[in-house]
C-alpha cells in the first residue's frame, strides 16, 4: 500500500527544536553505549556535509524536497545537541568509550562514491537527471531506520531510565522524517510515475554503494563495527527486519535488500 501524502506544511510549523529541557538525569552508561552515543552524535550532526552533496543535484530544484531538508537539518542539529547533552553527563568516561584512535586508511573501503567531492557528485548528476532525487529520497529512508534501530535498540538494553527517554524521544523525531521520506520515495517509484523505472535502478545503485546511516562512510572501520555488534545483535537477520519498511517501497528489488543487509553487518562484526 502506498505511503499516504505527508502533511509538510504541518511538519515545518511543528518541527522540534532543542531537548535539553527533557533531558533527566542520565546515570551511568556503559562503555559501548558512549560509544553509540557518540557515534550517534556526530552522525546527526553531519547534516551540512550531506547537504552540500545532494544540493548540487537535481535535488535542489525540487521545493518540496529541499523544503523538508531545511526543517530535517534544523531537527538534526538539535537531536545532536541532546546527544551532546547525554555525554555532558558522562565526562569521566568519555574517554574511555572512544577507544584508540583509528589511522586514516582505516575508513571503510568499498564506499567510496559515498565520500565523493561537491564536483564529482554535480558531475554524475548530469547525467543521471531528476530521477536521482528518488534515490536520494531512498537513501535518506535507509538512514532513517537504521539510526531509529540503533535507538530503539538503546533504549531497550540500557539501564539508565533516563538515557532510555530520551532515546524514545529522538527516535520519535527522526520517525516523523522518515514518514516523510518513504511517502516522497514511494510516490516517484510507483510504477506510474514518470521516469520511475530510471529512479528505481538509481536508488539501486545508490544503496549498494552507501555506507548507513549517512556518514558512516567517513568514519574508521571500528566504529562500523561497533554500531553493527551493538544495533543488529543478530545479525543479518536483525538488519532484514529492520529494513522490511524500505523493503516495501515500489521497485525496490529484494537483492538490493540483502546487500543493504550485508553492508550494515559485515563480516567480523
Amino acid at each position: 500500500m502506498p505511503e499516504a501524502v505527508f502533511d509538510l506544511a504541518a511538519y515545518t510549523r511543528t518541527a522540534h527544536g532543542s531537548h535539553r529541557d527533557a533531558i533527566g538525569e542520565i546515570g551511568d552508561l556503559t562503555a559501548d553505549e558512549l560509544a553509540l552515543v557518540r557515534l550517534l552524535r556526530d552522525l546527526e550532526s553531519a547534516t551540512m556535509p550531506y547537504l552540500r552533496r545532494v544540493l548540487v543535484t537535481p535535488t535542489h530544484k525540487d521545493a518540496r524536497v529541499t523544503a523538508f531538508l531545511v526543517t530535517w537539518a534544523f531537527e538534526k542539529f538539535w537531536i545532536a545537541d541532546a546527544l551532546g547533552a547525554m555525554l555532558e553527563q558522562q565526562v569521566a568516561q568519555q574517554s574511555d568509550a572512544a577507544g584508540p584512535a583509528q589511522p586514516a586508511g582505516s575508513a571503510l573501503h568499498g564506499h567510496r562514491r559515498a565520500r565523493r567531492g561537491p564536483v564529482a557528485r554535480a558531475v554524475g548528476a548530469f547525467f543521471a537527471g531528476p530521477a536521482l532525487v528518488a534515490a536520494h529520497l531512498v537513501a535518506l529512508a535507509v538512514s532513517d531506520v537504521v539510526t531509529r534501530g540503533a535507538y530503539a535498540r538503546l533504549a531497550a538494553t540500557t539501564s539508565s531510565a533516563g538515557a532510555a527517554a530520551l532515546c524514545r524521544r529522538l527516535e520519535a523525531v527522526d520517525a516523523r522524517q522518515g514518514e516523510f521520506l518513504r511517502a516522497e520515495a514511494s510516490a516517484r517509484l510507483a510504477t506510474d510515475a514518470p521516469g520511475a523505472a530510471h529512479a528505481a535502478r538509481l536508488a539501486a545503485r545508490e544503496l549498494r554503494d552507501e555506507a548507513f546511516p549517512l556518514g558512516l562512510a567517513d568514519r574508521p572501520a571500528a566504529d562500523r563495527a561497533r554500531f553493527a555488534r551493538f544495533t543488529f545483535p543478530g545479525g543479518a537477520s536483525d538488519a532484514l527486519a529492520t529494513l522490511e519498511p524500505i523493503a516495501a517501497l515500489p521497485g525496490v528489488e529484494p537483492a538490493t535488500i540483502d546487500a543493504v543487509a550485508r553492508h550494515l553487518v559485515p563480516r567480523g562484526s
